[in-house]
């Protein structure tokens, strides 16, 4: 993807290979960074709230709640960049410069 967002004249020269990579793109995000990985955050979530929950000293309750902070904010990041993926595949095509 990054090879056609960088060369914007392979675009129209490869539309078709443009077509397929942004879908395969799009298959492959969707699938590992949010079909697949939300189950696995979810228990990853459970057991790090159970584990700053179940004691320990104040500086690794902090940790824990970093870490679930942190993670929390890249899985919405994921979601938000799914949102934006979904909104490209399903939205209306923006013309190119030529006006096509």
């Amino acid at each position: 993807m990054n090879s056609f967002k960088n060369n914007k004249e392979w675009i129209t020269r490869y539309p078709k290979a443009y077509s397929l990579v942004r879908n395969i793109f799009a298959t492959s995000f969707l699938t590992v960074r949010v079909i697949l990985w939300t189950p696995f955050y979810l228990d990853y979530l459970v057991t790090a709230c159970m584990l700053v929950y179940s004691g320990g000293t104040i500086l690794a309750r902090s940790i824990m709640c970093l870490f679930i902070a942190a993670s929390l904010l890249l899985t919405f990041l994921q979601y938000w960049w799914a949102m934006k993926i979904v909104s490209a595949l399903t939205g209306p095509r923006r013309p190119d410069k030529k006006g096509n």
